[in-house]
């Protein structure tokens, strides 16, 4: 057989230069790709630092439960808890003087809750305080979780308030929970609410400094402390807790519905006990919510404008039963200027000296009287959101009125009555002081019944 004359293709001799230039390139490649893969894994260090103590996004059912929880804690029914009726609490509740300056969040009583979802004595106080809340205002956000596995009562189902919010029309609720259940930080409390833990979570108030809970009410009640023993709950779920809260003979259902009547804070009247018991965690009935509502009215109005207003509507009569008796018997009687531009004679036998044929000085009588009624302490307190609305529809009226009277003394009449001008000015003073907090303390009418 003939051999080929072709020779074999010899592959193109490669360059020095060129094998450089391609080594090089590999290099940098190479280097790329490592700095590359050394900065992918910082960044998921990173990241597990960062996002690895955060809850877990809970799963749809966990959402469910949680729903359904809240829904069954915050609606106990108000006959239920009447038939729980007064439970023994493990701590004392202390009440301060009403002299102490109220704590208030946007005009309202503000009940601040500062604990932890690690804490088992947080996670048992938080369903009876759950459910006195609940008798004022409505809840939403609220979440399920359970105490810390290594602590007391290890476990222990609750609610957690972190991420939830309340609306009420009668109290504001401030709630902190600083840790998780295995001690991650949560929420952080404002200065006002660290100096409130600061200056109360310690003696006398407590034999144990920075203990949790920690609870004011308004600056008026403080607990530190559970309520009930968190070990009642033990071996159940949240679920289970809150169903069982529909019977009254269930002992949880005694502990979280009566765990709020055992009041150790000092000697109570029967109205402030009645308080404790609705505010504070128990079932009550709808004179109970009456009596706690007239309590928080005087956390949220200042203790001297009652006694003003008061004062005011008296000044009031008094002068108005003079211009009456001056109306029935001489103008002469009137200690009053009869020349010029104070004249009251000529102002009190004018003819806008009567209203639809009733003599106007009569009118300011009934007026003031009514408003005396109004005005008085007692009538600040009360829980019929009527009175309240009574109180400023008239004062609103009055003053109307007393607009009209002003122009027909400078316009129409020509003269002032010194003594008229007396009443105005104290209608005035009422008016501005009923606005600015008369207005604060009506509460809807429908809510006035459990």
């Amino acid at each position: 057989m003939a051999r080929s004359k072709a020779r074999p293709r010899q592959q193109p001799r490669k360059s020095s230069k060129g094998m450089k230039a391609r080594q090089t390139a590999r290099t940098k490649r190479n280097r790329v790709i490592a700095t590359t893969s050394i900065a992918a894994v910082v960044v998921a260090f990173v990241a597990a630092i960062a996002f690895g103590g955060r809850r877990p996004t809970p799963s749809a059912s966990g959402v469910s439960d949680a729903i359904t929880v809240a829904g069954r804690v915050t609606g106990v029914l108000a006959s239920t808890l009447d038939q729980v009726g007064i439970g023994q609490g493990v701590t004392p509740l202390q009440m301060f003087p009403l002299s102490t300056p109220p704590l208030t969040e946007n005009g309202k009583p503000d009940v601040f809750y500062y604990g932890a979802e690690y804490c088992p004595y947080c996670a048992g106080q938080r369903w009876p305080l759950t459910v006195a809340l609940s008798r004022f205002g409505t809840f939403s956000g609220l979440g399920i979780t359970t105490s810390s596995s290594t602590d007391t009562a290890p476990d222990t189902p609750t609610i957690t308030y972190h991420g939830s919010t309340y609306t009420s029309n009668y109290l504001a609720f401030s709630p902190v929970e600083t840790q998780t259940r295995t001690g991650e930080t949560l929420d952080v409390a404002t200065a006002a609410q660290q100096d409130l833990v600061n200056t109360y979570d310690t003696a006398p108030y407590t034999t144990q400094a920075g203990a949790i809970p920690f609870l004011m009410i308004g600056n008026r009640y403080l607990q530190i402390g559970s309520s009930i023993d968190p070990a009642t709950l033990a071996g159940m779920t949240q679920l289970q807790v809150a169903t069982t809260l529909s019977d009254p003979t269930a002992a949880t259902t005694q502990e979280i519905g009566g765990g709020g009547e055992h009041v150790h804070g000092g000697p109570l009247s029967a109205d402030e006990r009645s308080t404790c018991r609705c505010l504070y965690c128990t079932g009550c009935d709808g004179r109970g919510i009456a009596l706690a509502r007239r309590t928080l009215r005087r956390a949220v109005t200042p203790r001297w404008v009652p006694r003003v207003t008061f004062g005011l509507a008296l000044a009031g009569v008094a002068v108005a039963a003079y211009l009456t008796y001056a109306h029935f018997t001489s103008p002469a009687a009137l200690v009053c200027s009869d020349k010029g531009l104070v004249d009251c004679t000529k102002v009190t036998t004018s003819a806008q000296s009567r209203f639809l044929r009733m003599p106007v000085a009569v009118l300011g009588l009934g007026f003031w009287l009514v408003m005396s009624a109004l005005l008085s302490p007692a009538a600040w307190r009360a829980s019929s959101s009527r009175l309240h609305r009574a109180r400023v529809v008239l004062s609103v009226l009055g003053m109307i009125f007393v607009l009209w009277l002003v122009y027909a003394e400078f316009v129409i009449i020509g003269a002032v009555c010194l003594w008229c001008s007396v009443i105005h000015g104290l209608a005035f003073a009422e008016f501005v002081l009923v606005m600015l907090y008369g207005i604060d303390v009506i509460r809807p009418e429908a809510a006035t019944e459990a």
